[in-house]
């Protein structure tokens, strides 16, 4: 259905839907491929001196698109707040494991609230 448009904020408020539509898709693919990568990351690694809490795995969160302004914002991000009950986890076990793996093959970066293997 065609729709006159005579001023800016006619095309604006006619533009919306669409965009919220195309932010929502856009967020939706990045939110799958960080998925993706997350889980081929737990399939490429098996732990020898821990068993696998899967908080990392869920870590991923994707924001519903919202219109602020003239703008759409959506997010996709790793909240690393939910990893933070890794209590089975002990620096004396990441030690463990990092001495058995070759510097080249793994690198362990602890940080507070994260843990980043590379």
């Amino acid at each position: 259905m065609a729709k006159r448009v005579s001023n800016m904020n006619e095309l604006a408020a006619a533009l919306k839907p669409t965009m919220l539509g195309m932010v929502d898709e856009m967020t939706e693919r990045v939110y799958q491929t960080l998925n993706y990568f997350l889980q081929e990351y737990y399939n490429d690694y098996n732990p020898k001196y821990y068993r696998w809490q899967y908080d990392f795995l869920r870590s991923a969160v994707k924001v519903e698109p919202k219109v602020k302004g003239n703008k759409v914002i959506a997010s996709v991000y790793i909240d690393t707040d939910s990893m933070d009950k890794r209590k089975h986890m002990t620096v004396a076990l990441l030690l463990r494991e990092l001495q058995s793996k070759s510097t080249k093959e793994r690198t362990i970066h602890i940080t507070r609230r994260q843990m980043k293997m590379s």
